[in-house]
C-alpha cells in the first residue's frame, strides 16, 4: 500500500480497492486493514452506528471507513449512478454494509482458528447468499455470536 493504514486509513483503503479493482478475496485483505473495516458487534447492536457522533471519534472513523468501502465498490460496480450520488441512491445500502460487517466478522473468526477461506469476491455486495452459501450458512450463523471477535 502506497499509504500506511495507521497514519492515512482512507487513503489506504482508497488505494488498495483500486489496486485491487473493487474485488477482493478473503486471503487478499490485510488483517490490518480488517479490523479497520471492522465495527464492532456491540456498536452494531446498540445502534451507534448510525447517528451524531464526533468525526474525530474512533467508532465515527471505522463506521466511515467500512461505509467508504461498500459505497466506493457499490459506485465503482454501477457507472450509471452519478459519482456525487449519495449513499441514498444505493438500494438497500444499510443491508449491504451489515451483510459487509458479517462477512468481516466471519473472516476475522476464521483468521483466528485457523480455518481456511474459499476464495470468493467479498466486495461483491449483490452476492452476499452466494457468499453465505460458499462459507457455509450454519457456521455462518454461528459465528455471528457477540463474542466470536476480540
Amino acid at each position: 500500500m502506497k499509504h500506511d493504514p495507521k497514519n492515512n486509513p482512507l487513503q489506504a483503503t482508497s488505494d488498495f480497492l483500486r489496486a485491487h479493482g473493487f474485488r477482493l478475496m478473503p486471503a487478499e485483505l490485510p488483517d490490518e486493514l480488517l479490523h479497520l473495516w471492522l465495527v464492532p458487534e456491540t456498536q452494531i447492536r446498540e445502534g451507534r452506528y448510525h447517528g451524531p457522533q464526533s468525526p474525530r471519534s474512533p467508532e465515527f472513523r471505522r463506521y466511515y471507513l467500512s461505509m467508504y468501502v461498500v459505497a466506493c465498490t457499490y459506485m465503482e460496480h454501477h457507472p450509471e449512478l452519478p459519482t456525487t450520488a449519495a449513499i441514498d441512491a444505493i438500494p438497500d445500502f444499510r443491508h449491504r454494509w451489515l451483510e459487509f460487517q458479517h462477512v468481516l466478522r466471519y473472516i476475522a473468526c476464521a483468521r483466528r482458528d485457523g480455518r481456511p477461506l474459499p476464495a470468493v469476491n467479498i466486495l461483491n455486495t449483490e452476492q452476499y447468499d452466494t457468499i453465505r452459501r460458499r462459507l457455509g450458512v450454519t457456521e455462518w450463523l454461528f459465528r455471528m455470536l457477540p463474542k466470536t471477535v476480540n
